[in-house]
């Protein structure tokens, strides 16, 4: 929190662009489902089609699905202001949302198992993922 958005997407882009990048970053968030160790685990902000192939990888049996997100850029404006401590124009979000680091994003949906559409906000959409998740998935987290 305590970083400068810019600074930090300058950083995880060059982290990512290495050619261990990927694979280190997709080790990480690994082991830290390990740790949680749950039927059913959301990974939120995968950024990279690489990211998500070596997490795919590391998966072997188990399930693991796509589900992209699609927020209209006035909701997401509204996220990025209400998790800033300061106040943020529409300049600075586009800015941010058009930065190197996140170019593959919007088109991760192509792959998408599922696609979720939040249309109004952070209450309902937390309950609309909940929810989907018990949808698409069984008991023992693999895809119904």
């Amino acid at each position: 929190p305590e970083t400068p958005r810019d600074v930090f997407q300058a950083k995880a882009w060059a982290f990512i662009q290495r050619s261990s990048g990927p694979a280190r970053l997709a080790r990480a968030i690994w082991r830290r489902v390990e740790i949680e160790s749950k039927d059913k685990l959301l990974i939120d902000g995968i950024r990279q089609r690489a990211t998500l192939g070596e997490l795919k990888k590391l998966a072997g049996d188990r399930s693991v699905a796509l589900l992209y997100v699609h927020t209209p850029p006035t909701v997401a404006y509204k996220f990025f202001k209400g998790r800033s401590k300061k106040s943020l124009s529409i300049y600075d979000f586009l800015k941010v949302s058009d930065s190197p680091v996140e170019a593959e994003v919007r088109s991760m949906i192509r792959g998408a198992d599922a696609v979720l559409y939040n249309w109004s906000g952070e209450p309902l959409y937390k309950d609309a993922v909940r929810e989907l998740m018990h949808e698409i998935l069984d008991d023992a987290g693999n895809l119904k």
